[in-house]
């Protein structure tokens, strides 16, 4: 009986070209490539939550909305670095606009 090597562990995909650039995620008002982004009810609301980073090392770059949503694009230094994440902000329930009846949708 022969014995069997095992196979190697394949690397990770690499994406390049078309394929990267449909991948990336950046800010929709700067072009900025976005490293981390999430929801939130209100800007660094809760404050202990570790995407917002650290209390004094956090600068507003843009704000803005996308599609109905308002958005903040900030960037923080974690572990010596900068990280550009996007905050997506809930509309609240007043803020939202109101839900159309099926005959309102079709005439």
């Amino acid at each position: 009986m022969t014995r069997k090597t095992p196979s190697r562990i394949k690397p990770p995909q690499v994406y390049a070209g078309d394929t990267a650039a449909q991948l990336k995620t950046t800010c929709p008002t700067c072009g900025v490539v976005i490293m981390v982004q999430a929801q939130a009810d209100k800007f660094c609301d809760p404050p202990d939550w570790q995407f917002w980073g650290y209390k004094d090392a956090r600068w507003v770059r843009c704000r803005g909305e996308s599609d109905g949503r308002a958005y903040i694009h900030f960037w923080t230094i974690i572990n010596g670095n900068r990280s550009d994440r996007l905050a997506w902000i809930n509309p609240t329930p007043d803020d939202a606009p109101a839900q159309k009846t099926l005959f309102e949708v079709n005439p």
